[in-house]
């Protein structure tokens, strides 16, 4: 769905994968999803500019935001990508899309 919303303005998720009909974004993000785009976009963790995660004692982490390089403390949204759910569950992400491109497949 969020592909399909991304292409009404020009852009696309820099992620492809088999379950992208069944998955979450938040998901995706603590697998560390690859997918089919690995190669042309690089991973996952490269494209999360911030997060948002709640964790188990209820506590939320706010560390949204739209810059590609932020050194104003430690780097918290890489901490939990990749990290399974074990550390909180994600419940926003910024994510840096991609403009879509404009030639298509040939027949």
């Amino acid at each position: 769905q969020l592909d399909n919303h991304l292409a009404e303005y020009g852009f696309m998720v820099p992620l492809d994968l088999g379950a992208k009909g069944t998955c979450t974004i938040g998901g995706n993000a603590a697998t560390n999803a690859g997918g089919l785009r690995y190669l042309r976009y690089g991973s996952l963790r490269g494209n999360i500019l911030g997060i948002e995660a709640v964790l188990a004692d209820g506590t939320v982490i706010d560390s949204l935001s739209a810059l590609r390089k932020d050194n104003t403390g430690y780097g918290l949204p890489q901490l939990f990508i990749g990290s399974e759910g074990t550390l909180g569950i994600i419940t926003r992400l910024t994510l840096l899309v991609p403009p879509r491109p404009k030639a298509g497949h040939l027949p």
